[in-house]
């Protein structure tokens, strides 16, 4: 029974910590604005609405996110929401 115990509350550890860390987002404002770096350079590139990013770091009001290509950017938190 001790062991059926720690499996359970390894399984709801590992159950809570899934639930409540969403490392994708989906971008939901049109031609949404992105950022080079954390002093504010704007970047010409834009994304579009719909894209799936991965969620890398939450930078104050930005998420540092990840492309399917690989390239890294700073996206306000307004223009994301989390999957």
């Amino acid at each position: 029974m001790l062991v059926l115990l720690i499996i359970s509350i390894a399984c709801a550890f590992a159950s809570y910590d899934q639930s409540n860390k969403s490392y994708f987002a989906i971008i939901t404002k049109n031609e949404a604005p992105v950022f080079l770096n954390d002093k504010g350079l704007k970047s010409t590139f834009k994304l579009a609405e719909g894209i799936k990013v991965a969620i890398i770091e939450q930078k104050a009001l930005n998420y540092l996110v990840q492309l399917e290509n690989g390239r890294t950017l700073l996206v306000n938190s307004k223009h994301i929401r989390l999957i």
